[in-house]
């Protein structure tokens, strides 16, 4: 099915920003994304209470990650070690 659509000039220069920005491929391809986008249900809406309840959580359940400045001083141990090797 084919359909024609005409748009005011200042949602196609929106769109037209968009897919020269590279978030979608062509003005067709964003139209499609929004209609889609806009049929989907909500997020619930959360308290500020309970935003920060769930980043505690994830905060405190991050087992086998490690934080940046220990994932540093991996690296630069590591690339010392190499340099004493003549590598």
């Amino acid at each position: 099915m084919t359909l024609q659509l005409n748009l005011p000039a200042s949602l196609e220069k929106m769109l037209q920003t968009e897919v020269d920005a590279g978030v979608y491929k062509s003005i067709e391809d964003a139209i499609i994304t929004k209609l889609i986008m806009a049929d989907a249900p909500p997020f619930p809406p959360m308290t500020r209470d309970e935003i920060r309840a769930d980043l505690e959580k994830a905060y405190n359940e991050r087992d086998g990650y490690v934080d940046g400045k220990e994932v540093f001083e991996r690296i630069r141990e590591k690339s010392e070690a190499m340099r004493a090797l003549g590598k």
